[in-house]
């Protein structure tokens, strides 16, 4: 079972409301709630030690993939990936081990493929607030110099960090943003442009 159905579980087990659940453990609305349990939001491991404590068991039961029905089984070996979380700094140095502050464990479940480097970081600012990505939530990329066009990546653009989406045009390659504040960044001689990473989930902040 996945960890959306593992929480969903335990909660009736315990007979207690989608927005019991996210009063207990911090989150604002039982709507987030309902889309973990669909498997449609991811949850950062401080998250997940909230929901754990409120549904009255752990971590590694919640992650345990050999869940049954009608028994709470304690996962001895749960496959998951330690992610480096790196502080937000603009420049060629942002890779730099200096810059990593933090560690999330994140389930191999939550991912597509068993990629070999991943990186998270927070997002700042409101630029992608129409893909749902709000200031704080944490972003989780692929470590890679060739991000696919239309997806979202992060990027080294003129000495700054960007996290936008990659569209080609015919005056050349567009970096996009999500909220109409902001323009598309044009990028006219691609060797300026250096990719970092491509996304590959976001865990909500709340």
């Amino acid at each position: 079972m996945s960890l959306g159905e593992n929480i969903r579980a335990r909660r009736l087990e315990l007979g207690i409301s989608q927005g019991e659940l996210a009063k207990r453990s911090g989150y604002s609305s039982a709507s987030t709630i309902n889309k973990i349990e669909s498997n449609l939001n991811g949850v950062p491991e401080y998250k997940l030690n909230k929901i754990a404590k409120a549904l009255e068991t752990t971590p590694a039961d919640l992650l345990s993939e050999r869940r049954q029905k009608d028994e709470w089984v304690s996962a001895d070996i749960v496959d998951i990936r330690t992610v480096p979380v790196i502080k937000r700094v603009d420049g060629e140095d942002f890779m730099y081990k200096e810059n990593f502050v933090n560690i999330i464990n994140i389930p191999t479940s939550m991912l597509n493929k068993k990629y070999s480097e991943l990186f998270a970081i927070y997002m700042a600012g409101d630029s992608l607030v129409n893909e749902g990505i709000k200031n704080g939530d944490l972003l989780v990329f692929r470590k890679t110099d060739e991000v696919n066009e239309g997806n979202l990546g992060i990027f080294l653009y003129e000495d700054r960090i960007l996290i936008r989406r990659l569209v080609k045009a015919e005056n050349g390659l567009l970096l996009v943003a999500a909220n109409n504040r902001y323009p598309a960044f044009i990028v006219k001689d691609e060797k300026e442009l250096k990719a970092l990473g491509q996304l590959e989930i976001k865990l909500l902040s709340e």
